[in-house]
């Protein structure tokens, strides 16, 4: 069966309703005294275009005079409201360069507002591929203007992101002390954010003392009792959530120890005998370690939680890992690699930091890629790069050209080596990870 479709006939036609003004059934009156604007629209269509005004025109309460659907949306001007009817009628959305970007944003929010799911995807989308600028210039706005309930899923992902990578484009903003304090505590829980515990806590501080009417002008090193007080009570759901155990010592005498009034007396005492421990070092041999200090000094009543940050590689950074990380493919592997021949060769790398290489192993002849060996750890192909007494040897069946130059014969001893996974993250609209694949990697130093 042949069937043509005419599109843009019909969006004409549609939107031709717009000013004619013989058959409409509703009044719309948009902005706020003294800029409102009047519209005679048709509830049918906005009906069908709109989850929101399907409910809002059906309402029991909705007003009537001779007929005609009186309605009144101040909270959305009248330049944002034409650019969404234009879409309801037509089908239509026109940004151009010389759009504002407010103005787009308040299209998104009213979109957000009347239910309208694909407007909001295409609005995200535009502003995330032609005014990132805008994005990061705006950014404590943003985060906390698209925060939940908000639909804004895309841009509340990208604030995210930008905060985790360079938090202190929103720390250190005019509009920081104004932030909410439910966006606040997302941000304090993140275990992505890339600050140091001591940081975070200074600026919770701050943040504290500016949401704290009597202390606002006050300095924190003149805080008497009752100012800590009322200062802890402003913190109450924020500062449990600082890692301090994750901190230098050092820094945890001089900087915190000075306001420990905040912490609370148990909190405070706890972490100070875990510092103590620090001080002392006490760690014992074989004991699992955080910061220096066996975690058995640590309270059972804490939640031991890691550093925060990507995980630091000795040979690349942040931006070099997500680089690698990309290359990943996106499908799952069909083997997990180990006991077969459908090892994939070309996903495995080898780094050095001698002379900072990324190398991979190719195979000359069928076998493993990666085995490993209880005696000496694991080689690669047939016995390749091995550790064994104290040295390596090296051999040509599964090689990597050229990592470190010997002579025939010739062995060095590795002082360390890294095991570490590049993680495939697959996200949601508001970068939380999904589920993983993983890859796996050595560093020879």
């Amino acid at each position: 069966m042949l069937s043509s479709e005419f599109y843009s006939s019909l969006s004409k036609d549609l939107t031709s309703l717009l000013t004619d003004t013989s058959d409409y059934n509703m009044i719309i009156n948009v902005g706020e005294k003294p800029n409102v604007k009047e519209y005679h629209v048709h509830s049918n269509i906005l009906r069908v275009r709109s989850k929101y005004f399907s409910k809002a025109v059906s309402a029991d309460w909705v007003k009537k005079k001779d007929g005609i659907i009186l309605y009144e949306k101040p909270n959305i001007g009248s330049d944002v409201f034409d650019i969404i009817l234009s879409y309801i009628y037509g089908g239509k959305i026109t940004f151009t360069d010389t759009t504002s970007s407010w103005k787009i944003f308040d299209c998104l929010k009213a979109a957000d507002e009347l239910c309208l799911d694909e407007f909001l995807e295409y609005a995200q989308d535009y502003l995330l591929e032609n005014r990132k600028e805008w994005l990061k210039d705006n950014l404590s706005f943003m985060y906390q203007d698209t925060f939940p309930p908000s639909s804004l899923t895309k841009i509340q992902g990208y604030c995210i992101n930008q905060i985790r990578k360079y938090p202190f484009m929103f720390f250190n903003s005019i509009e920081f002390v104004d932030i909410q304090e439910e966006c606040l505590r997302e941000l304090v829980q993140d275990d992505h954010l890339d600050i140091s515990e001591l940081e975070l806590f200074e600026k919770l501080i701050e943040w504290g003392m500016a949401k704290t009417r009597e202390l606002n002008q006050t300095d924190n090193q003149t805080l008497s009792e009752k100012n800590f007080a009322l200062l802890s009570l402003t913190l109450d759901k924020l500062i449990k959530h600082i890692r301090f155990y994750n901190m230098d010592s050092s820094e945890f005498y001089s900087r915190v120890e000075p306001l420990k009034s905040v912490l609370g007396t148990k909190f405070y005492d706890e972490m100070e005998v875990y510092h103590n421990k620090s001080r002392m070092n006490l760690t014992k041999k074989g004991e699992g370690t955080s910061n220096g200090v066996s975690t058995s000094y640590i309270p059972k009543s804490i939640n031991l939680l890691p550093h925060r940050g990507a995980i630091i590689s000795k040979i690349m950074n942040l931006e070099q890992g997500a680089m690698i990380s990309s290359w990943i493919d996106r499908k799952d592997l069909p083997s997990d690699g180990i006991g077969n021949n459908n090892n994939d060769m070309s996903r495995a790398t080898i780094t050095t930091n001698r002379q900072g290489r990324i190398a991979r192993p190719t195979s000359e002849e069928r076998g493993n890629a990666l085995n490993m060996w209880k005696s000496s750890g694991p080689s690669f192909g047939k016995f390749d790069i091995l550790m064994q007494n104290g040295g390596i040897r090296l051999k040509h069946k599964s090689f990597v050209p050229n990592i470190i130059p010997l002579k025939d014969g010739e062995t060095f001893k590795i002082e360390d080596y890294e095991v570490f996974e590049v993680t495939q993250k697959v996200e949601d609209s508001t970068g939380r990870r999904v589920r993983d694949n993983e890859e796996i990697a050595v560093e020879i130093q």
